[in-house]
């Protein structure tokens, strides 16, 4: 099969998760109901990603939207998991906001696949996701393989560290051979397959509504 049509296929992991969150959706705590639609919105940008490669031969403007878009999701999830406090949140959303309006609308424009924002907000998740697993490991939760919380932090860590460092190598890509870039790409599409059955894992076991989370002191 042809290295493109492979890597778009394996894309499609997300809707391992995806399929998952339909049965899941209406018992689930309102606290994962951010990630659940970050999950759907990712599974349709990827639909939107492949229509819009075939037809015009590149997908970077809904891609620029979506990392957006995907961003905000994420900052919700984490308000609503108590990691981020109200003000926390709209500081962090106001200044992705700004640093997309920068790398997008200044300094380059929607049609390029741009670097800046995708690194400033990979940096912003990894960093929250570091602070959950801490509150979790200092509350003593159990079984924590199994905790949906759990899952979906370490997930973000593996893919966001990796995708912010893919990022910095595709900003400098000039001062690499087309081999070397192209390796690394294809490590991200295993890094994201990996972490996209992390997803599907953690919504298997995500709990349902009303049950007791995490225990801070």
């Amino acid at each position: 099969m042809h290295t493109y049509l492979l890597t778009d296929l394996f894309s499609y992991s997300i809707a391992i998760a995806g399929v998952m969150a339909l049965f899941k959706f209406k018992n689930s705590p309102s606290e994962f109901r951010p990630f659940i639609l970050l999950i759907w919105f990712g599974l349709l940008n990827e639909v939107i990603s492949t229509v819009m490669d075939y037809v015009v031969v590149c997908n970077a403007v809904n891609s620029n939207i979506y990392v957006l878009a995907e961003y905000f999701f994420i900052l919700w999830f984490f308000k609503n998991m108590e990691t981020a406090s109200v003000k926390a949140f709209y500081i962090m959303l106001a200044a992705g906001m700004m640093v997309w309006c920068l790398d997008n609308l200044v300094l380059h424009t929607l049609q390029t696949t741009n670097s800046l924002f995708r690194i400033f907000s990979g940096l912003v998740i990894v960093f929250l996701s570091v602070e959950y697993l801490n509150l979790l490991f200092f509350s003593r939760v159990h079984h924590l393989a199994c905790n949906s919380g759990f899952l979906i932090c370490t997930a973000f860590i593996i893919f966001f560290s990796y995708k912010a460092v893919f990022e910095v190598y595709f900003v400098l890509r000039h001062f690499w051979s087309d081999a070397f870039y192209i390796n690394i790409f294809h490590v991200l599409v295993y890094v994201n397959i990996f972490t996209n059955l992390i997803f599907a894992f953690a919504m298997l076991c995500l709990p349902k509504k009303n049950k007791f989370i995490l225990v801070y002191s």
